[in-house]
Order: C-alpha cells, then sequence, then structure tokens
C-alpha cells in the first residue's frame, strides 16, 4: 500500500517578517503524490508580516493523482498582515483526483485569516473528492476571517456524485471592522 509523506515546519520566533512555517513557491514548484496521505503542518513565528502557517504561491502547485489525499494545518504567528494560518495565493493550486482536500487554519494578530484563498488562477479542486475548510481568525482590528475566499479564485469539486464539502468560519470576536 501506499504510505504517509508529512511535512512539518515551524518559522523563526524571533524574526519579523517572512517566517513562514512551509513556503511553497514559483510556477516551477510541484508536490506531487499518487497514493495514500500528504500532509502539511506548519506553524509561523515572528512578529511582523508574512507570519503564515502555511503558504502556497506564485503559480505552485500541489496536487495528488488517483486516491491521494492531501491535508494541511497550519497556524499563523500574532504577527500582523498575511500571517494567515492557510493561504493559497497569487496563481497557487491545490488538487485532488478522489482523495480529500483538508485545510485547518488557525490565525490570530491584526488583518489574519484562518485560511485564505485569494486572486485569479488560484485553484483549490478535486473531481470525487471532498473539501473541508475549517477557519478561525482571533485577531485585533480589521480583516480577521475564518475563511476568506477572494479575488477570481476557484474552489470546485467538478464531478457529479462527489462527497459533501464543508467549510466552517469563525471570524474574530475581537475585531473592529
Amino acid at each position: 500500500g501506499a504510505g504517509t509523506s508529512t511535512f512539518q515546519g515551524t518559522g523563526s520566533p524571533n524574526g519579523t517578517d517572512s517566517n513562514q512555517g512551509i513556503y511553497i513557491t514559483g510556477s516551477g514548484t510541484q508536490v506531487l503524490a499518487s497514493f495514500g496521505a500528504t500532509n502539511f503542518s506548519g506553524t509561523g513565528g515572528g512578529t511582523g508580516n508574512l507570519n503564515g502557517g502555511i503558504r502556497v504561491d506564485l503559480g505552485a502547485t500541489v496536487a495528488g493523482s488517483n486516491d491521494a489525499s492531501i491535508s494541511m494545518t497550519g497556524t499563523g504567528a500574532n504577527g500582523t498582515n498575511n500571517s494567515e494560518g492557510v493561504a493559497i495565493l497569487s496563481g497557487a493550486s491545490v488538487s485532488t483526483v478522489s482523495g480529500g482536500l483538508t485545510f485547518n487554519g488557525d490565525a490570530s494578530g491584526t488583518g489574519n485569516s484562518g485560511v485564505h484563498i485569494s486572486d485569479l488562477g488560484s485553484t483549490v479542486t478535486t473531481d470525487t473528492g471532498t473539501i473541508s475548510a475549517t477557519g478561525i481568525a482571533s485577531g485585533t482590528g480589521s480583516s480577521n476571517q475564518g475563511i476568506f475566499i477572494e479575488n477570481d479564485a476557484i474552489v470546485s469539486q467538478t464531478e457529479v456524485g462527489a462527497g459533501t464539502s464543508t467549510f466552517q468560519g469563525t471570524g474574530s470576536p475581537n475585531g473592529t471592522d
């Protein structure tokens, strides 16, 4: 049978900006799986911007073929903007064929989302699998969404008969806007 692949990362707690737990970036960058589970677990560090748990951006691809599943669990640092739990941005894609896609994101700080999917060309898709997303934001100030999908991003199940997908977002009770 197929094994499990696990990626774990923690950003520096002593930094200011760009201390992601896991950062997958660039149009030629691919993480591919054919069978089994691929699990990502990231915790951001630092006190400033871009200190998310997991960030996939600038056209990078994370893909599971056959029955491979993908799970991303991210915790953003208590920093400022762009320190999301899980972020899929700027033309990045995360997809499976029949395996499930799971996103769990937790963000604190100011202006951060638990799960953030944004920008033209950014896609989260499965053919016959399910998509499960849980996002929690607990920051102060404005723009603290549990789950934030925006700017022409696409989230979809493409085949008839696919299972039920679930999205559960909790915005910050501490926010101002």
